[in-house]
Formats: structure tokens, C-alpha cells, sequence
């Protein structure tokens, strides 16, 4: 095994690489292991609408054939050094994650360069893939959580950020290989690139294999980093499904996660729907009977924030009120959910070595 070099627990690099890539690391070297994101900057906000879900499908393509391996020779290539990983793609990112010991990292690397920049799209297997696409869409039909999650995205978020990532029955049957081999050589730059690894690595080292790997991949020129592009406004939505229970969808406008608020808005939700003390859950179905599930949650679309309420209850009582009625709350909530926010931070404190930083790469989107 390589010495491992000398840092200080918690050290932090951040460069933009000739290639253009963005790359950032975070310097652990009392660790055993290594993460690894490679976020690529393009979602279904790339889509063209008349091919709703492309972008989902070179996600799911990616690993099926290279230049270099077929789809089962680049999976034994990972098992080989031992790297757990996987991909997902959403509205304005794709992901691939990776886990391995440090001695393999620049093999790791080498792997997911290797299928972002020579995919080879086989007929077959685009072709499963959009099945399996359409097979999702039905079976999402069964899951009324899900549906109701896409509902109140489209309103809250507009025509384009709000699509399904995974696409439409009618944008499915146009897509084809050429489509999905078209979409990836317009979205997937160097430029639209960034890396972020955690582990006691070489950051310099790294770096070099990083810039060599993805030089020449599309565009150079930064790019994809722009604002979620929709503008909240009040609105309303229903849909007509033959179930026994009512699903009902509350977004409001939130915070992003650079904002002074933020904290304050995570400690209110926490306390709207932290588990079975969160007040939501104690208050409108515990004591109210009201709901068979409900709770709050929080996402970021890139620069922006936004807050979702949800619950499900029988048609008689979608009507009655609940948590207004349950009068203020009290201290309790406020000081429990302050303590483990707290918490959570001392044990990010105490991963790293030094109080959680902030960097351009690390705020820039929650993901798709």
C-alpha cells in the first residue's frame, strides 16, 4: 500500500482543472476509506420536451458497454478493486458514487471515466432501458406517495424543472439509441463536471488523474450552474384516483442551503416532523386521529428552497383541521430539535476534524 500523504485531518482543496472539471477534496488521512461523486451538471431541465426522460436514460446506459468493456467486464473491472458504486440521475444532475480503499482510487477514477466519456450505447440495451422506463411509469401508478411527489413538483416547479425525471409514456415510445447517444454528446461536458472525494488521498496526484481522464470531454467551458429557473406562485391540483385514502400536497417557499434561515427552517421542520415526537405526528394523527401519514421535508432545487407538507387521510375528514386547531407549541419541540441539529453538526465536527465548511462545490445543489 502507498504511504499516505501528509495532511492535516479536515484540510480542503478546491481547483478548477485545465479540462475544466471542477474538483474538490477533503483531506482524511486517519481513514481507512475513500467517497467519491462525480456530479455531472445536466437533468431533465436538459430534456427537449418531446424527449422527456433522455437524460435518465444515458444515466441508466452508461455502464451497459464502453469502448473498453462490455456491461458485465466493467462491473467485474469495479469488483476487481473492490469499489462499491452506483448512478442516478434527476432534474438537474447526474451522479455516480464511489466507495473503495485508497490504494484504488486512481483505478476507480480511471472506471468512471472510462463510462462517462466512452459510453457505447449497445441497440439492446437502450432498448431494455426504455421498457424498463415504461415499466416504471405503470408500477408508479400503484404507489400513491409517488404520484402524489410528481403532482405537486409539476405545480411547484413549472413545466420544464418540474417533469418526472424518468419521462412520460408518449416520450418514452420516440426514444431510440440515437437519441440517447444525441443527448449525451450536447450535455455531457468537462466544463459541466465537478468531483468531490473524501479520504486520505493525494490531492495533487488526483487531481492530475482526474484532468487527464476527462480532458477532451465535450466542452471545456463552464457551464450548468445556473439558478432553478421557476417562480413560486399559489396554485392548486387534483386528481381523481379510486383509492381509499386522500393524498394531499402543501408546498411552500423555503430557503437555499447558503441562506442565514437555513438552519432555523431545518430546526422547524424538525419539529413539524422529526419521527414520532415531531409535532405533526403527535398532534394530527396521534392525538386528532386525522392521518395515516404525514410528515414535512425539504429540497433544493440549485440556489433556491422549498418546503413540503404532506398527508393522507380518509375522504370524511381530508376537510377538518387539524394541526390548527392543536393550539401553539411549546418549548419542548423547539429545544429537542435544536439539540440534535446541533448534534448533527459535533458529529460532522468530529468526522472531519474541524467545524463543517462551506465551498462553492458543496453548496451547489441537493440533488436531482
Amino acid at each position: 500500500m502507498p504511504a499516505r500523504p501528509t495532511a492535516t485531518d479536515g484540510d480542503f482543496v478546491h481547483r478548477d482543472l485545465n479540462s475544466g472539471v471542477e474538483f474538490a477534496t477533503e483531506l482524511l488521512p486517519q481513514r481507512d476509506t475513500v467517497s467519491m461523486c462525480f456530479r455531472m451538471l445536466t437533468g431533465v431541465v436538459d430534456d427537449p420536451p418531446e424527449l422527456t426522460g433522455v437524460g435518465s436514460l444515458v444515466e441508466r446506459t452508461l455502464s451497459k458497454g464502453t469502448e473498453r468493456y462490455d456491461g458485465r467486464a466493467l462491473a467485474d473491472a469495479f469488483d476487481s478493486v473492490g469499489a462499491q458504486w452506483s448512478s442516478l440521475s434527476g432534474r438537474q444532475s447526474m451522479i455516480v458514487r464511489a466507495v473503495c480503499l485508497p490504494e484504488f482510487v486512481l483505478d476507480v477514477v480511471d472506471l468512471v471515466a472510462e463510462m462517462i466519456c466512452h459510453p457505447t450505447f449497445p441497440q439492446d440495451a437502450c432498448r431494455v432501458a426504455v421498457e424498463l422506463a415504461q415499466q416504471d411509469l405503470r408500477h408508479m401508478e400503484d404507489e400513491p406517495h409517488e404520484v402524489l411527489r410528481v403532482m405537486i413538483q409539476r405545480l411547484t416547479l413549472g413545466p420544464v424543472l418540474g417533469r418526472y425525471p424518468g419521462g412520460e409514456p408518449e416520450t418514452l415510445a420516440r426514444i431510440t439509441r440515437d437519441e440517447i447517444q444525441s443527448h449525451w454528446r450536447q450535455c455531457y461536458d468537462a466544463g459541466r463536471l465537478q468531483v468531490a472525494v473524501a479520504g486520505p488521498v493525494d490531492a495533487d496526484a488526483l487531481a492530475e488523474r482526474i484532468d487527464a481522464r476527462f480532458a477532451g470531454l465535450g466542452r471545456a467551458r463552464r457551464a450548468g450552474r445556473e439558478p432553478a429557473d421557476f417562480t413560486f406562485r399559489p396554485d392548486r391540483l387534483h386528481r381523481h384516483k379510486d383509492l381509499q385514502q386522500e393524498y394531499i400536497g402543501i408546498t411552500l417557499p423555503g430557503v437555499p442551503r447558503d441562506h442565514d434561515d437555513f438552519a432555523t427552517e431545518q430546526v422547524l421542520i424538525g419539529i413539524l416532523s422529526g419521527g414520532m415526537s415531531g409535532r405533526l405526528f403527535t398532534e394530527v394523527r396521534e392525538k386528532q386521529g386525522l392521518v395515516y401519514w404525514v410528515g414535512a421535508w425539504h429540497e433544493e432545487p440549485r440556489g433556491k428552497g422549498i418546503v413540503h407538507l404532506g398527508a393522507s387521510t380518509t375522504p370524511e375528514r381530508c376537510h377538518r383541521r387539524g394541526l390548527t386547531r392543536s393550539g401553539p407549541g411549546n418549548s419542548t419541540g423547539l429545544d429537542r430539535r435544536r439539540s440534535l441539529r446541533i448534534s448533527s453538526r459535533s458529529s460532522i465536527r468530529a468526522t472531519s476534524g474541524k467545524p463543517p465548511r462551506r465551498s462553492k462545490t458543496s453548496r451547489r445543489r441537493k440533488m436531482p
